[in-house]
């Protein structure tokens, strides 16, 4: 096997990997980059900005139902959701973040390598291309900015009703039905109110005592009144018992609420219950 030598390697382009690469390489210190997969990290493709790319799209029709309210005067409120173009737009935004990062690799002079690392030995890396083949590259310095992912909660049949996380979420091409949120954190409650504004019937599960939990207890509060004003149940301190079905056709839920067991169909089901 041919072995290379790189002074700097980072796995990982996400926030901290991208701009450490961009900084050592600007400043003269060769470095490279290796992604498996998002050019940029989960911020550009999957995460802050996507979300609030569809986020706004359900506030303008959130304001649109309600423009008499500004003193706006629309004849026909019957505001129609559009999923397919509400990703589209957010697709077209990723793509143009991907290709401003690709051009902040080129002009800093930072390789960036696409494929999946392996650490073979001390600072030294095997590295499966995604378009074939195979590079082992040792390291002066190696650093590790590998993110995190979803916690999927260990309730029976949970994992098996392929539950959506916000990535998959921000994928449909339909507004869900029914559409369930697992966690009461700042994910899973702006997804629960911009897809009640897209049209959905939705339902908050938290096993704490109140949303937000790292939250002062007039915030929770403040912020719980808001969501049922428009249309949002809330659930707390609950216990998920099991999961049926599977999310995007049937999804029974049951649940043991301070107010005795329950159970509930849906559509889909949302899991944003921290990250591991």
């Amino acid at each position: 096997m041919m072995l290379e030598n790189i002074k700097n390697v980072i796995i990982g382009s996400g926030e901290g990997g991208k701009f450490l690469a961009w900084h050592l390489a600007r400043s003269g210190e060769p470095a490279a980059v290796i992604e498996r997969r998002m050019i940029g990290g989960s911020c550009p493709n999957t995460n802050c900005l996507p979300s609030k790319n569809e986020i706004w799209s359900a506030t303008v029709a959130h304001l649109t139902r309600h423009a008499n309210a500004f003193g706006v005067d629309i004849a026909e409120q019957d505001v129609s959701v559009d999923m397919v173009a509400v990703r589209q737009r957010k697709r077209d935004m990723v793509e143009g973040l991907i290709q401003l990062h690709l051009d902040n690799f080129r002009s800093s002079g930072t390789e960036l390598v696409m494929g999946n690392a392996t650490l073979i030995g001390e600072r030294l890396l095997e590295v499966q291309l995604n378009d074939g083949g195979t590079r082992t590259i040792s390291a002066d310095r190696l650093f590790l900015n590998l993110g995190t992912h979803a916690t999927i909660p260990a309730v029976p049949g949970l994992v098996e009703a392929q539950p959506m996380t916000h990535v998959d979420l921000l994928e449909l091409d339909r507004v869900p039905a029914y559409l369930v949120v697992v966690g009461g954190g700042y994910v899973g409650l702006e997804f629960a109110q911009a897809f009640r504004r897209f049209g959905s019937q939705v339902t908050v599960l938290q096993h704490g005592s109140q949303l937000l939990s790292n939250q002062d207890d007039d915030v929770s509060s403040e912020i719980s009144l808001a969501l049922r004003d428009e249309g949002i149940e809330i659930v707390t301190s609950v216990d998920i018992k099991s999961v049926t079905g599977r999310s995007g056709l049937r999804v029974g839920i049951d649940l043991c609420t301070p107010d005795g067991d329950r159970r509930i169909n849906a559509s889909h089901i949302l899991v944003a219950a921290g990250r591991t």
